[in-house]
């Protein structure tokens, strides 16, 4: 059976870095997303909020790095934990906008 690493969140674009490019002319925008709802957990209503660190490749980096701070956005994409860290960094392969902020 074969792995799965999907996520998918609703947030706004609360921060965001200057967009840049690797060396081999690739867009990398990195930003924060919060994330604020109720959720069901042990027949009873919690509220979630979260922040996470994200980062998108690529035509979706440029988009990202013109787009309004708080737009409200729904995003796909995989987790993965970077090599020097011990958090968790969203790696965005689609997303839509909802609202602007």
């Amino acid at each position: 059976m074969p792995a799965v690493n999907c996520f998918c969140l609703q947030a706004k674009m609360v921060e965001r870095a200057a967009l840049r490019y690797t060396p081999a002319g690739l867009a990398v925008q990195e930003l924060v997303l919060e994330h604020q709802s109720w959720q069901e957990e042990a027949e009873g209503q919690r509220l979630v909020n979260l922040r996470i660190q994200a980062v998108a490749m690529g035509v979706l980096a440029e988009r990202l790095a013109h787009g309004n701070l708080g737009a409200a956005l729904q995003c796909q994409g995989f987790l993965l934990s970077p090599r020097r860290g011990r958090s968790v960094v969203f790696h965005i392969q689609s997303f839509e906008l909802l609202q602007e902020s």
